[in-house]
């Protein structure tokens, strides 16, 4: 799992401070197959997607993605630019319908004279998203949907969406293009464990800073950083907030501020999280417990 010694060094202890880290619970064999992905056979991770939930409206990244799909299909594509981004006129059908919860939408409309896909980066996500997963493709300057798009959109309640928007957003797309910080690879390398432990840890509102450190081991980038917490930067752009967007945690903002990016909030579960993760691990301990 970790070097010997690993905790003792006083880089670590340092930036653990007083937070019991709950990854090193797992026994071995529970950290290795939580490093497998759920549709693995020897993955602890399941997916078991509860049929109660509707995740059309648990999961803004669900809802949005059938939006997009759905929009694709009814006005058979929607127009490209010529570097493949939607065109403003697209872009600007969707401002009025987008929810998405981490987004400052005012401030961009204030900022900007003209919106870009760009500028609307949800929406410009979701389309980069559903086309990694083959829901829309390009065709004659156009933005058009699937069969497989068809197909998965049209499920009942979302659940085949959700799990397969689960899959690449979680392990196969690499989210670091995305949010342009250092560390490539972190954490999505231990992406398994991370939503282990926060099963585990985040039963209530707790800051992203205490999150970082019970659900993931540090890498020498995020030691050796003294000017700022990197790690519980990217740790909260790279699995906190993608986990709101699949509505598996919930957010609030506990520090208003007028810039997005100096604004605080806490994380807990959702009820989706237990309704939709399952974990067969067992514990670091003599009676073999089990989570």
């Amino acid at each position: 799992m970790v070097k010997p010694g690993f905790l003792d060094s006083p880089l670590v202890k340092e930036w653990l401070g007083d937070v019991e880290p709950t990854w090193m619970l797992l026994d071995y064999d529970s950290w290795r197959g939580l490093h497998f992905p759920p549709c693995d056979p020897d993955s602890r991770l399941t997916l078991i997607h509860d049929k109660d939930l509707d995740f059309r409206q648990a999961s803004p990244l669900t809802q949005n993605t059938i939006r997009l799909v759905d929009q694709c299909d009814a006005t058979n594509g929607l127009k490209l630019t010529a570097k493949g981004n939607l065109s403003r006129a697209v872009v600007a059908e969707f401002i009025d319908v987008l929810n998405w919860p981490d987004f400052d939408l005012e401030g961009t409309l204030a900022l900007n004279k003209v919106i870009n896909e760009a500028d609307l980066w949800p929406l410009h996500f979701v389309r980069e998203l559903a086309q990694e997963m083959k829901l829309v493709r390009r065709h004659k300057g156009h933005l058009r949907a699937t069969k497989q798009g068809r197909r998965l959109v049209g499920g009942e309640n979302g659940r085949e969406l959700h799990a397969e928007l689960f899959r690449t957003l979680l392990w196969r797309i690499n989210l670091a293009y995305f949010d342009g910080f250092p560390i490539q690879g972190w954490p999505q390398s231990e992406i398994g464990v991370a939503l282990w432990s926060v099963s585990a840890s985040a039963h209530a509102w707790t800051k992203r800073e205490t999150l970082t450190r019970q659900c993931v081991a540090p890498v020498n980038g995020v030691l050796e950083e003294r000017r700022w917490d990197v790690g519980s930067t990217i740790f909260e752009h790279r699995v906190l907030r993608p986990l709101v967007w699949l509505g598996l945690l919930e957010m609030k903002m506990i520090t208003p501020s007028e810039r997005p990016y100096s604004r605080s909030y806490l994380y807990r579960k959702s009820p989706a999280f237990d309704k939709t993760l399952a974990f067969d691990v067992e514990l670091e301990s003599p009676v073999g417990l089990r989570h």
